[in-house]
């Protein structure tokens, strides 16, 4: 039982937990809110069959029809299309697989989690809106909780990796070492953390420049780095929208998860350059501070291998 509790508690058992959560909450938004836009685009769809119908049997009468029964059926049908065009479909979309398949499903439930909202997927019902507050209480904490445990990860396999690099002599440092002695407390410098952030939004550009190509999207290169930059900042327009395509939407599930904790770094780190220029600190000066906490940091690396060479001349 502990072990279980325990698991739950660290990364992989939270990814587990947040995967559970989506696909349960993928599974009832599609029961809820998929029987409704079917309905509504077969509704939109017969009533524009009825004006077509009611047009030849008024056309048969001659100058005896009464036409005002076709423009009630016109005023009807307009409003048939806005109340759909309002759930984001309308007739010309009837052969048109559902919004709320379970990927579909699965994309509105990542979307309101991580609180991008594209905008192009909602929930129309009342039952549906509901859920919806509901699951975000739940689901919207569990993702800033993965996210801040993601970027605990990053910044201490960052620094561990830094820190095996600085003194080659002795007994080397092994990776796994280092990372469980290292904190996650984030001191680097401004430029390496926009250079990291730029690359990233370079290599998602990259990839989903691979997928547009696939499926033909008239997306420019300018437009692909929008929509990655939109997207890690959880800014979210919905001018530019992936499809539900099942390996698209896993790929921006893993890109997006992994890029909101690089933009919660990179952006903490501005913030704190940010503060400091506006406290009337020079950059010299915030640079110096840096550079005194990186040498505190080379420092207990050094002791940190010293210890690991006394160890081994003990064992010895």
């Amino acid at each position: 039982m502990n072990k279980v509790v325990q698991f739950m508690k660290s990364l992989p058992g939270l990814i587990l937990i947040l995967a559970l959560v989506t696909v349960l909450g993928a599974l009832l938004f599609q029961k809820i809110e998929g029987p409704y836009e079917e309905r509504s685009r077969t509704h939109v769809s017969k009533t524009r069959q009825k004006i077509f119908v009611l047009a030849q049997q008024l056309a048969k009468k001659g100058g005896n029809a009464d036409w005002s029964k076709l423009v009630a059926q016109v005023d009807r049908y307009r409003e048939k299309l806005y109340e759909a065009w309002l759930c984001g479909t309308d007739e010309l979309t009837i052969d048109i697989p559902t919004k709320w398949s379970l990927w579909g499903s699965i994309y509105y439930c990542f979307t309101l989690f991580t609180t991008i909202g594209y905008g192009n997927v909602f929930p129309s019902t009342v039952a549906g809106k509901l859920l919806t507050i509901l699951y975000g209480m739940i689901a919207i904490p569990l993702c800033s909780l993965l996210i801040s445990r993601i970027s605990d990860v990053i910044i201490r396999l960052t620094k561990a990796i830094y820190y095996m690099t600085l003194d080659p002599s002795g007994v080397p440092v092994g990776l796994r070492e280092a990372y469980h002695r290292i904190d996650a407390t984030f001191d680097f410098r401004v430029l390496p953390c926009i250079s990291t952030f730029v690359i990233y939004l370079a290599f998602g550009a990259g990839i989903y420049s691979y997928i547009a190509g696939q499926k033909e999207l008239e997306w420019s290169i300018l437009d692909l780095i929008y929509f990655a930059f939109i997207s890690l900042s959880t800014v979210g327009f919905g001018d530019l929208v992936p499809e539900t395509d099942v390996f698209l939407a896993v790929f921006s599930i893993i890109y997006i998860i992994i890029g909101l904790a690089i933009t919660g770094i990179v952006f903490g780190r501005l913030t704190e350059a940010f503060e400091h220029v506006l406290c009337g600190h020079t950059i010299e000066s915030t640079e110096e501070n840096l550079m005194n906490s990186e040498q505190s940091s080379i420092h207990a690396a050094k002791l940190m291998k010293n210890r690991t060479n006394v160890t081994h001349l003990k064992q010895n």
